[in-house]
C-alpha cells in the first residue's frame, strides 16, 4: 500500500485564475476589446478636443492618437488584472460615456 501525496492547493494569482468561471472571463473580454476600444476613442476624441485649443489641429490629432494606443492597451492590461468586475463596468463604460457626453457639450457649445 503507498501512500500519496495530497495535492498542493495553488497559492496567489494561480489560485484565482483557477476559480474564474468562464462567464468572467467572457466579461473581461468584452470590457477589454469592446468597451475599452469604446472607452479609449472617447478619451482620444476628448484630448483631441482640448488640445486643439493649444495645438495645431494636426499635432493635436497624432498626440491623442498616441494617447490612445497606450490607454487602449492599459485597459486591456487591468481588464484582466484588477480583481472586482463590478469596477471595471463602472469606470470603463461610465468614463467612455463621460467623456462622450463632455467633447459632445464642449464641441457643441463652441467652448474650445
Amino acid at each position: 500500500m503507498t501512500l500519496s501525496k495530497p495535492a498542493k492547493k495553488p497559492k496567489g494569482r494561480a489560485a484565482i485564475s483557477t476559480a474564474i468561471a468562464p462567464v468572467e472571463y467572457a466579461q473581461r473580454l468584452l470590457l477589454a476589446i469592446i468597451l475599452g476600444y469604446f472607452f479609449t476613442v472617447e478619451v482620444s476624441g476628448l484630448a483631441d478636443l482640448l488640445l486643439t485649443s493649444t495645438l495645431a489641429r494636426s499635432e493635436a490629432a497624432a498626440l491623442s492618437a498616441m494617447i490612445a494606443f497606450l490607454l487602449y492597451t492599459f485597459v486591456i492590461l487591468w481588464a484582466f488584472a484588477d480583481r472586482s468586475l463590478l469596477r471595471l463596468w463602472i469606470v470603463i463604460p461610465g468614463g467612455g460615456l463621460l467623456c462622450y457626453g463632455l467633447s459632445r457639450f464642449l464641441a457643441m457649445d463652441g467652448v474650445v
